[in-house]
């Protein structure tokens, strides 16, 4: 029984050791050169926040490389989250990391989205380390986002539920 038992821990370890993979250092310096190449998305899931539901139902994205328009499309927008006012949607089509995309919704600013760059990004799992490439960073209107896959076009004014709910207990703590 005691060898049984035994000769069981030792296939798991051996297993479960043998399931671990890592990346060396060359291997993430190739792919993260690699990733950073990317000149082309598939497509891109976006978000709008704050709108409500007659202002999101047109929105015209303007594609434009060196002040000449590409190419101009509407896209569907469906609710993700109802308790933020926020939706989703989906550019189904090419979309050139070099160009500039004006999101054109009506009765609000346009919302301008350039200076897109893949970075690699970590994709562990309890066996192994992995990396994938994705949209990292690019800039919402002139402002700087890292570390979002997708960029989420926000409403003036817009304050996320939370965000509400922080400040609320903040004010009654101070008055406390």
């Amino acid at each position: 029984m005691r060898k049984t038992v035994l000769l069981f821990f030792l296939c798991a370890l051996f297993l479960l050791n043998g399931c671990f993979r890592t990346w060396s250092e060359k291997r993430k310096k190739e792919f993260s050169e690699k990733c950073e190449q990317t000149e082309v998305l598939d497509g891109l899931t976006f978000f709008v926040t704050g709108f409500s539901f007659s202002e999101r139902d047109s929105i015209l994205i303007k594609q434009m490389n060196n002040s000449l328009v590409i190419d101009s499309f509407y896209v569907h927008i469906r609710l993700s989250d109802s308790l933020r006012d926020r939706y989703s949607g989906w550019i189904n089509k090419p979309v050139i990391l070099n160009d500039t995309y004006y999101f054109i919704i009506p009765e609000e600013q346009t919302f301008v989205l350039s200076d897109m760059k893949m970075k690699i990004h970590p994709q562990f799992t309890m066996f192994s380390e992995g990396y994938g490439c994705q949209l990292q960073e690019y800039k919402i209107d002139g402002e700087l986002n890292e570390n979002r896959s997708n960029p989420d076009f926000r409403k003036k004014g817009y304050v996320f539920y939370w965000d509400r709910i922080k400040e609320l207990k903040d004010l009654l703590g101070a008055s406390h």
